[in-house]
């Protein structure tokens, strides 16, 4: 696919929707807090599972997107741990380090994989969603709180996540062959048709609210660690591992999205230099409209 044409088709309809939400919030100082919950506890959940109701995913393509998606965010701490221990990266080392792991396969993801694959590739980055969210709410709060909740406290956050609990019904409904009634089924698939746009104003909400000056060299470190560093190491594991071709694409593709917004809310909450953690989701989502479309290009997406 021509740069020009994915650059028409896939990223401008992201950005138009990120932009109203972000004129939005400018306008009238939207509830951010009310949209990503409803993001978070009905919209995500809704969409992973009916996609993975309705995916053709077999039980050896889950488990092998689950192992992919874990052992490249180990790889991209290791990798972090290492760049980010020097200086001028050292003291805000673990912020660094989330922001190289953790990316943004939910309000971001799911959008993109829709317009550049379609809606099978939703179920593909619901379970690198699920993974992220086992290891952010258990490894990486528990960095984040050893010294106060410790390890029960991340379990306890960690079963508050109702993405977990969709996905796990979605996978227990697909082994016994079951199926919703449609007095549900009309509801999630509304929900699903929904979540697009939901999904991007909330984003664009979120970051006309990002603090973007300042931090220079250590928000263009941890550019460079993901959106480049890391699809770099996902296609160097894809070909490695021989992941079957009709995940590659979205896996290399995922693995190159921009910070998660997820980091930013869990520095805030923490008060783990949340401004720093805000200008590393500012700018990895501005300029993965630079690097997504060039990725595609090269995964010959279309």
């Amino acid at each position: 696919m021509a740069l020009l044409v994915v650059f028409s088709d896939i990223i401008i309809p992201i950005v138009i929707l990120a932009g109203i939400g972000l004129a939005l919030d400018r306008a009238f100082k939207l509830d951010i807090q009310t949209l990503t919950r409803v993001g978070f506890y009905v919209m995500t959940p809704a969409v992973a599972f009916s996609t993975i109701i309705g995916s053709e995913l077999t039980s050896v393509d889950i488990l092998t997107i689950a192992g992919f998606a874990a052992l490249h965010m180990i790889v991209m701490g290791l990798l972090a741990a290492a760049l980010f221990s020097f200086k001028p990266f050292a003291d805000k080392r673990t912020v660094l380090s989330f922001g190289a792991v953790f990316f943004n396969a939910g309000n971001y993801g799911f959008p993109l994989m829709l317009l550049a694959f379609g809606d099978w590739a939703v179920g593909i980055i619901a379970i690198v969603l699920v993974v992220q969210v086992l290891l952010m709410y258990s490894f990486g709060l528990f960095i984040l709180l050893r010294h106060q909740e410790g390890m029960r406290g991340a379990l306890r956050r960690l079963l508050r996540m109702p993405v977990l609990y969709a996905i796990l019904l979605a996978l227990v409904m697909r082994l016994f062959d079951l199926s919703l009634p449609s007095q549900l089924a009309i509801p999630l698939e509304r929900l699903a048709e929904a979540f697009i746009a939901m999904a991007l104003i909330t984003l664009g909400a979120q970051l006309s609210r990002s603090e973007f000056a300042g931090d220079v060299p250590s928000v263009s470190a941890v550019v460079l660690m993901r959106l480049v560093a890391s699809p770099l190491v996902a296609a160097l594991m894809v070909l490695l591992f021989d992941v079957p071709d009709g995940m590659a694409p979205v896996l290399v593709l995922g693995a190159g999205l921009p910070v998660a917004v997820n980091v930013f809310i869990m520095a805030r909450e923490f008060d783990r230099k949340p401004e720093f953690a805000s200008r590393m989701v500012f700018w990895t989502t501005l300029l993965s409209t630079i690097t997504i479309p060039v990725l595609i290009v090269l995964l010959h997406v279309r």
